[in-house]
């Protein structure tokens, strides 16, 4: 919203929600429904100039992602920094003051976040039921981790999802 308009949020939401409603998503439903489902690539869309870059971009991106699932053997999830998560609900804030000097692994940045991140149960294993959906994988999921915060239990507990009494163990199950 301009600063002198006399318009609350409310309103200039309402106005662009109805553009989008009557102009927009018509639009995207008809396309959506000749598409018959198919892939937009599948088409052969005709590429503008001003797209070229971004479209390379994609396809090239794609092709690295689909050679890199080929090696995709599945998870192991082990004890380490940042497993046990923050709790099953949100809690206070808190200001991080990480010294500078040159990156490690792991970094100090990604094992702090991991160390508050919020981690419910149900959420946990949804993500766990889309892993264990591939049946390309022997073993989706390999968990070796001795502490067991609940958001990994419930995860444990998930059909399908194999037990290791080690990393090591967990990685034999994966080579498979």
């Amino acid at each position: 919203l301009p600063v002198d308009s006399t318009m609350n949020d409310n309103e200039y939401q309402s106005i662009l929600g109805g553009a989008f409603a009557t102009e927009d998503l018509p639009m995207i439903e008809a396309v959506w429904e000749r598409m018959e489902g198919r892939d937009l690539w599948d088409l052969d869309p005709v590429m503008l100039r001003e797209d070229a870059a971004a479209v390379i971009a994609r396809r090239i991106l794609k092709k690295k992602i689909e050679e890199e699932v080929k090696l995709v053997r599945g998870a192991a999830l082990l004890d380490g920094p940042g497993l046990t998560g923050g709790g099953t609900g949100p809690t206070f804030g808190s200001l991080l003051k990480i010294p500078p000097g040159p990156s490690v692994a792991p970094d100090p940045w990604a094992l702090a976040e991991l160390s508050r991140d919020v981690r419910p149960a149900d959420y946990a294993t949804s993500f766990a039921r889309l892993a264990l959906q591939d049946p390309a994988l022997r073993n989706p999921l390999v968990v070796a981790a001795r502490v067991r915060p609940p958001w990994l239990e419930a995860v444990v507990n998930e059909p399908g999802v194999v037990e290791a009494s080690s990393a090591v163990d967990a990685i034999r199950l994966l080579a498979r």
